[in-house]
């Protein structure tokens, strides 16, 4: 009697199984595509945010310059100087060295033509070490150049294309303080005192 029991339990559960698995199969095609959808909407809902987010804030920027009186390059001045300080860097005047923030003007062009062809400015994060932000072809191009000066170089598996590469601004994180060295002088006593003299 235990058998017959166990057995009709078992064959209870593989017919519950069969009807949840025949139900997943009708429902999961209606899941996927709500699923989608809301995915949709949360995409288009973020991509109208950022758009009236990036309206005001080009407003702002127009009404600041307007009452303050500052160029473009003035305010393109003012953001580098807060981002540099936001990363903890510091604006140098030096040559670029692998690893430093720069603020460049990217144009490109296919060899055979005489105009380049759009501007980019672009922020290269550690200059020279990879993820590359400009490929590893261009990018250690920019270690040793110095901000204002400009660069052509040829690229491309055939070197078919030129870029014209300008540094805008070197910025790199300050050296690191060093500790200060604080001697111990034995006195005639034989104990120490430090900063003895």
């Amino acid at each position: 009697m235990g058998k017959k029991k166990g057995s009709n339990n078992q064959a209870g559960f593989q017919k519950n199984l069969s009807v949840i698995e025949a139900a997943n199969q009708v429902v999961k095609p209606f899941v996927r595509q709500e699923v989608q959808l809301l995915g949709r909407q949360l995409q288009q809902e973020q991509n109208e945010t950022l758009r009236a987010i990036y309206t005001r804030l080009t407003t702002l920027e127009g009404i600041v310059q307007k009452e303050l009186k500052i160029s473009d390059d003035q305010l393109a001045e003012l953001v580098a100087d807060t981002e540099d300080k936001g990363y903890g860097l510091k604006k140098t005047t030096e040559a670029a060295k692998e690893g430093d923030y720069l603020r460049i003007t990217a144009s490109t062009k296919a060899k055979d033509q005489e105009e380049y062809q759009g501007v980019s400015k672009l922020v290269v994060a550690g200059v020279g070490q990879e993820p590359f932000t400009l490929g590893p072809e261009l990018e250690p191009e920019l270690i040793g150049m110095k901000a204002g000066e400009t660069k052509e170089v040829e690229f491309g598996k055939n070197k078919e294309f030129k870029a014209k590469l300008e540094v805008n601004r070197v910025s790199r994180r300050p050296e690191p303080k060093k500790p200060k060295v604080t001697l111990k002088k034995e006195n005639k006593e034989g104990t120490t005192n430090a900063n003895a003299g």
